[in-house]
């Protein structure tokens, strides 16, 4: 029988909420004028909703009144490492990023579709003269993410990551996702009202061309990058993102996919991941019609994509909470 470690410390509470509008880039048409009303959304709904305190929370944002650290890649690095620093059993995280998300080309082989995701954080390098940004650096990487975020935790430890970008499915590296299946069982949303002045979040930033398909399996339709069977000795991740790998996302009075995220949550703050996972895709399909129908845009239908170490039918019908 395993031996629960012994905390040695009381377990702790902190949340990392990243939103980046790059205003300085607005003339190559990637500023998102929206951005900033995410961090305030998670924030709200982590304090009214689930009893966390504003202590516990900390905001990278580039707003023009100064009032928030920087979101550099620096500052986010350092930021993660603080985040998770000193882990322990029983302890609760939460990061979340709302901003540009890209693909570049992955060198080492380890990436099924070729590609590694990328965050863009605000000093992120841009050539103005390259429309599809194949040579933008300063990013930070998805192996990033993982090795400081979710390598460094204890068995025990919990952390939710929640990423509104495009390409942002495997934003954090885990090695099962759920492509393009999701539950379907009638879930009922009442969204309040139609959402206006919907636009894709980064067009611009797709690295490939048409959507490729991805191919699964019906019998388990979670695909696995790598074969993490158990989740006894692993501490508890998932990873919540706004679309697939090869997806874009929208921007609407802030990110789409965080209004949906946040919504779902107040209504039910204590669904099974099955029924969460279900809801959101219910939210997308339903803001994404309102968005086909009123404009010309063809962009595919974001598919809500949840991230984790060991096969969802661990815990599909357990309880979520931040």
């Amino acid at each position: 029988m395993a031996v629960r470690p012994s905390p040695i410390r009381t377990p702790v509470r902190r949340a990392l909420c990243i939103a980046v509008r790059y205003e300085h880039l607005r003339g190559l048409g990637l500023e998102l004028e929206t951005t900033h009303y995410d961090p305030l959304k998670i924030s709200k709904l982590l304090t009214e909703i689930y009893g966390w305190k504003d202590d516990d929370i900390t905001i990278l944002m580039d707003d023009p009144l100064g009032e928030y650290l920087l979101p550099t890649r620096a500052n986010i690095m350092q930021a993660m490492e603080d985040l998770v620093k000193d882990a322990q059993f029983g302890d609760e995280f939460v990061f979340h990023f709302s901003g540009h998300g890209s693909q570049i080309r992955n060198e080492d082989g380890t990436e099924k579709d070729g590609f590694d995701e990328v965050i863009l954080p605000l000093d992120v390098e841009v050539d103005p003269k390259d429309a599809e940004l194949r040579n933008t650096k300063n990013f930070i990487i998805d192996d990033d993410i993982r090795d400081i975020l979710v390598d460094s935790l204890p068995a025990g430890a919990r952390l939710i990551m929640i990423f509104d970008s495009c390409h942002s499915g495997t934003a954090a590296d885990l090695p099962v996702s759920n492509g393009d299946w999701y539950p379907r069982s009638p879930v009922v949303t009442s969204p309040i009202g139609s959402p206006v002045g919907l636009t894709v979040k980064n067009k611009i930033l797709t690295k490939r061309g048409a959507e490729e398909p991805q191919i699964f399996s019906p019998i388990s339709p979670f695909w696995s990058k790598e074969l993490e069977l158990s989740s006894a000795s692993q501490p508890y991740v998932t990873s919540w993102s706004a679309c697939k790998d090869d997806q874009l996302t929208y921007e609407w009075e802030g990110g789409l996919f965080v209004e949906a995220f946040t919504r779902v949550l107040r209504k039910n703050p204590h669904p099974t991941h099955s029924d969460l996972l279900r809801a959101l895709g219910k939210e997308l399909d339903t803001y994404s019609a309102w968005f086909s129908s009123d404009s010309d845009s063809d962009a595919s239908t974001p598919r809500p994509q949840i991230g984790a170490l060991c096969p969802f039918d661990q815990y599909s019908n357990e309880e979520f909470y931040l």
